[in-house]
């Protein structure tokens, strides 16, 4: 058994909490198995997989809290933002309305069509937590310090970036790299932008 102190006790009765209502809604029950839904997956081979209550519990939340930080980070930052920047704006709804319409939502699929959402995506950048005690240079950084990855200076790099300090989109016009798949060179200096990290 192990135990978790301060504010990791109230995440875990969420998490519990979550599985718990998740589990009694008579909808989920009785849905059939290509609806996708984790919970009912989880459930479904909780016998095969030899799940108990902890396992079910935390796995049917670690996909979502896992990338809670670094989504909500760009979406605020993003939020924050793009109100400044109206034609930026215009300039996306125009694109999204084209390719989208405005009687569905935009799946993963439709990233290659959407160019300019692309790169304003590519515009903004996201801290990081330091997952365990290391020492840089003269420096030596505690387990979950906040480490910012300096992405004001890497991205505002005039050799790279020519006029940096412009909210720019146009810069990525003619990039074919997906995010996803910049995100995942293995060298980093390869990498057309930072707003995902560097790890």
């Amino acid at each position: 058994m192990y135990v978790l102190s301060g504010d990791w006790n109230k995440v875990d009765r969420i998490v519990v909490c979550t599985f718990v209502e998740a589990r009694s809604r008579p909808s989920l029950v009785s849905a059939p198995p290509t609806q996708g839904c984790l919970v009912k997956t989880l459930l479904d081979d909780q016998e095969k997989e030899m799940l108990d209550w902890e396992d079910l519990c935390m796995l049917s939340t670690v996909f979502t809290l896992g990338g809670v930080h670094s989504t909500s980070g760009i979406i605020e930052w993003f939020l924050a933002l793009i109100p400044s920047r109206r034609e930026v704006l215009a300039r996306a709804q125009t694109e999204l309305d084209e390719v989208i319409g405005r009687n569905r939502w935009p799946t993963f699929e439709d990233e290659e069509s959407l160019p300019f959402i692309r790169a304003i995506i590519k515009e903004f950048a996201t801290p990081h937590c330091a997952s365990e005690d290391f020492a840089h240079q003269e420096m030596y950084i505690l387990k979950g310090s906040v480490v910012l990855l300096n992405c004001y200076i890497l991205h505002h790099n005039k050799a790279r970036y020519p006029d940096s300090f412009k909210f720019n989109p146009e810069r990525y016009k003619d990039d074919k790299i997906s995010c996803t798949v910049s995100a995942k060179l293995p060298n980093v200096m390869d990498r057309d932008h930072w707003a995902f990290g560097a790890g």
